[in-house]
């Protein structure tokens, strides 16, 4: 990616999401047209541990999101950065977190906003 490409990125959501056993907590909601590339860390996961994270999108105007990928890990993670690159919504895009198992964590997360 050449230097120009870089500044047309913007941050657009960043935090750290506090997860209480079986609450779905949105890290990112995107109304609009976008392209929606980050990170989500899972790197305070410990065995016993388990993480839904779950993307969806909006396929019209007006309509409902609907689910797009659901992906679940569980224990420690030796790859505890999961990437989002290049996520192109129209209408809309949303990711969340559940945490099923374990003991509650910490989960940050960054997403940069193209358009």
């Amino acid at each position: 990616m050449g230097v120009g490409q870089v500044t047309d990125l913007k941050k657009y959501s960043e935090g750290v999401v506090n997860l209480a056993l079986d609450t779905e907590e949105t890290i990112l909601e995107m109304v609009g047209l976008g392209e929606i590339s980050g990170w989500v860390s899972l790197k305070n996961m410990e065995d016993g541990d388990k993480v839904t994270i779950e993307s969806h999108v909006k396929l019209g105007s007006g309509s409902a999101f609907e689910l797009h990928e659901s992906d679940s890990y569980s224990d420690v993670q030796t790859k505890s950065s999961l990437r989002f690159l290049n996520f192109v919504g129209c209408y809309g895009i949303k990711i969340t977190l559940t945490q099923t198992a374990g003991t509650p964590r910490t989960y940050p997360y960054l997403f940069f906003r193209k358009g």
